[in-house]
């Protein structure tokens, strides 16, 4: 499926609009996290009475959250951008991360900027961009998966399911 002008659009709407969102997280002047930090932390620590492995702490859960924060980001990227830049969508997601990162430290004393973050948010936007490859692989039913070697060649039929099977 082709990224065209009706998904585009909206897409890079949604795109700046999220982008604002991730700014403002990311140069908030605290942490955005200092309210909640007590109540996760006993979570935690409850958790891990009942079995959960060491682990998963709080590092695992900021870094995941981290990753989790940019996976729109790289979706729509890729929605705004269409298939052939969707490293485009990757980098950018990268270069956001690095810049809020490089911003934290130079303006933020409260704020702790971390190369794993960078990491973890440039994850997130690869993960986006092949969730946004799966998606429109799901929206068009003709962007069959490639014929294993040695197999039958599948017939390939008009949009709709009508006509006779055009040649490969």
């Amino acid at each position: 499926m082709t990224i065209d002008a009706s998904m585009r659009r909206p897409a890079s709407v949604a795109l700046v609009v999220y982008g604002v969102l991730v700014g403002v997280v990311g140069f908030f002047p605290t942490p955005v996290d200092r309210g909640a930090s007590p109540l996760l932390r006993s979570t935690l620590a409850a958790l891990h009475r009942r079995g959960f492995p060491d682990w998963f702490d709080y590092h695992f859960v900021e870094f995941t959250a981290n990753i989790a924060l940019f996976v729109p980001l790289g979706m729509l990227s890729l929605f705004a951008t269409g298939r052939a830049l969707a490293w485009l969508a990757v980098a950018a997601g990268v270069g956001a991360s690095a810049t809020i990162e490089l911003g934290q430290s130079l303006l933020l004393p409260e704020r702790f900027p971390s190369g794993l973050d960078v990491l973890a948010n440039g994850v997130g936007a690869a993960i986006g961009v092949a969730i946004g490859y799966g998606a429109l692989a799901l929206r068009d039913p003709r962007s069959a998966p490639v014929t294993p070697v040695g197999a039958a060649p599948r017939e390939r039929r008009p949009p709709g399911g009508q006509g006779r099977p055009s040649p490969r």
